[in-house]
């Protein structure tokens, strides 16, 4: 198993520090929270983020989420990561900066955000 991504709000990420467990509204309405696979996470940003600032990823392990992990066919045809359950803060792993470049597009930048400084 590998990891997978969610692009994410940096201050909505903070708040979900405090109460210990990730959700998004996706959960209630569509019953999980989408995902991308390392591959997918720059063009899910160009297609639903444009022009949004204060961009993380964060990364988890599929097998702590693999009985409530689903890949499924997008209208596009391309197969995302599903999660049908909320996130314990617990099993991120890692969080990246997102940023919107010049021409709209996105940088991920793989160094890491410390944990810790998540709410700073």
């Amino acid at each position: 198993m590998g990891m997978i991504y969610h692009i994410v709000d940096k201050k909505k990420l903070d708040h979900a520090k405090s109460d210990g467990v990730f959700r998004e509204p996706s959960l209630l309405s569509e019953g999980f929270i989408h995902f991308s696979t390392r591959e997918q996470v720059v063009s899910t940003a160009s297609r639903h983020y444009k022009g949004r600032k204060n961009l993380v990823v964060f990364e988890i392990d599929e097998a702590d989420v693999s009985t409530q992990l689903k890949y499924e066919q997008s209208f596009q045809g391309e197969f995302y990561p599903h999660v049908y359950s909320a996130i314990p803060m617990d099993i991120i792993r890692k969080i990246y900066p997102l940023q919107e470049i010049q021409d709209g597009s996105f940088s991920w930048e793989l160094d890491e955000l410390p944990q810790e400084g998540l709410d700073q």
